[in-house]
């Protein structure tokens, strides 16, 4: 039960796990501006609950794998906001750090708490009806958190859920969401019967997902109709009845480093290698493009967690490459070094398709330095800049896709989640335009919420010198 978690919490004084002692009425009077009609300010103007004494957290699951390969399904949670990334606390003065208050990317096993852990072996014969009971049991204690809340040193604290997290898959099983990452069309330039995006009708007939405008036309269909055919139990349990398709939050993570980056710097490599002068074989040059990672590396101090450039790390033996890499942050390391073998290493002739990657790497780049070294609420130039890199690059993305089609290549696939990403960035430029503090994507990425799964998986390390509560609970179907 969360509540028994967050109660444990309370008695023991560390409730300031959960909101990083940032200042909480600011924070709500900044959502306001997000999303104004948030239960949580009716409730604060009944005097059912005070906002500076009102924590806003997010839920978080998924299936993962233990090390022998076995399924195993683990929900959590966490505050909103923390300490911040080390970019963060880096660059940003104490005064921007507590005006921006930092992302909660601190020590997973003080920061992320878990609820449950169940072997899939448990649930795999019944799945949709053990993820229901357990959607709604945790949201019914959510709600509990949020109307009745919990007493630390003898004031009563609440807990309000702003949103659940998670890949695709996890999302599209606990919303039951008829429009998902799966129901892409089956041929190219085809539409779907449903759509691909929850939050709007992307993908459905004269809604492409793959608009990735500016001003894309899937815009004007967000929230007009909900993705579900009945409501999930993990709304419902909530009490959630208008917009509830916003608390499922798309996470920037898997959607770009685990997905697009992986696909864009595999397919760039591959034109890369193509733009290499001389005779020699892609083994050669493969040998070439090591050297000068090896090189960029002792003086980058950025390291891959595969270790070397292979023909196999991105997948060229194959007629579409991807990323063969398991560690998403690789991604952000290769876009690194993909800007600087394109820009300083003199190893290819540029060619209008090479200018336009190394355009795209660094319009990547410079996106995700701006998000990581600026906290939960961004300044309205600081969005709108990174929103802008963002949306360049997603741009240049399909206009790669195009002029490698048109040659004949099947490159720069134009996969659902360049549209999950392309909302993000639209959202960014749109929110700078009218909020004086913007939410950052990055406060509902999934970066860190996974890595308690390693310590789980052996848990005596996990437990020894843990003060705070991490309460496992394994459930009999």
């Amino acid at each position: 039960d969360p509540r028994k978690m967050v109660t444990y919490l309370s008695q023991e004084g560390l409730l300031g796990l959960l909101h990083g002692g940032a200042d909480l009425n600011e924070f709500w009077r900044r959502w306001a501006c997000v999303e104004p009609h948030h239960r949580v300010f009716s409730a604060a103007a009944a005097q059912q609950l005070r906002l500076s004494r009102t924590i806003p957290f997010l839920s978080h699951g998924d299936e993962g794998r233990t090390k022998k390969k076995k399924g195993i399904l683990l929900w959590t949670m966490r505050g909103c906001v923390g300490e911040g990334s080390r970019m963060f606390r880096e660059r940003a003065d104490a005064e921007l750090q507590r005006l921006s208050m930092g992302l909660n990317m601190n020590d997973s096993l003080t920061s992320r708490f878990l609820h449950i852990a169940i072997p899939k072996r448990v649930y795999e014969t019944n799945s949709s009806k053990v993820w229901d009971s357990l959607s709604e049991h945790i949201a019914q204690a959510y709600l509990d958190l949020e109307t009745n809340g919990v007493v630390c040193s003898g004031e009563r604290w609440h807990l309000v859920c702003l949103g659940l997290t998670g890949d695709n898959p996890f999302l599209a099983k606990v919303g039951h969401l008829e429009r998902n990452y799966a129901r892409g069309p089956k041929r190219g330039g085809g539409a779907s019967p449903v759509g691909v995006c929850w939050l709007c009708q992307a993908g459905c007939q004269g809604f492409p997902y793959e608009d990735v405008g500016k001003n894309p036309g899937w815009l004007s269909t967000c929230s007009v109709q909900d993705p579900w055919r009945s409501t999930p139990p993990f709304l419902r349990a909530l009490g959630i009845q208008e917009r509830g398709e916003l608390m499922f939050r798309p996470d920037i993570w898997h959607n770009w480093h685990g997905g697009v980056a992986k696909h864009f710097v595999s397919c760039s490599m591959a034109m890369f290698i193509k733009a290499m002068p001389g005779p020699m074989g892609v083994d050669r040059k493969i040998l070439l493009i090591d050297q000068a990672y090896t090189e960029w590396s002792k003086t980058s101090k950025e390291r891959l967690h595969h270790g070397r450039i292979t023909k196999d790390l991105f997948g060229l033996h194959e007629v579409v490459p991807v990323g063969s890499w398991t560690k998403f942050a690789d991604s952000r390391v290769l876009l690194l070094f993909m800007e600087h073998l394109l820009r300083c290493c003199g190893l290819h002739t540029a060619t209008t398709t090479t200018d336009r990657i190394l355009e795209a790497c660094a319009a990547a780049n410079s996106c995700f330095s701006i998000l990581y070294s600026s906290g939960f609420w961004l300044t309205p130039g600081a969005a709108c800049l990174a929103g802008q890199y963002g949306l360049r690059c997603n741009c240049l993305y399909a206009i790669l896709a195009k002029t490698a089609l048109d040659q004949g290549w099947p490159l720069f696939p134009m996969i659902p989640k360049i549209h999950y990403v392309h909302h993000a960035w639209v959202e960014l430029v749109s929110r700078s335009r009218s909020l004086q503090w913007v939410p950052s994507p990055l406060g509902f990425s999934v970066q860190l919420d996974e890595e308690p799964w390693q310590s789980l998986i052996n848990p005596k390390p996990f437990f020894e010198g843990i003060r705070s509560p991490t309460c496992v609970f394994l459930v009999q179907v």
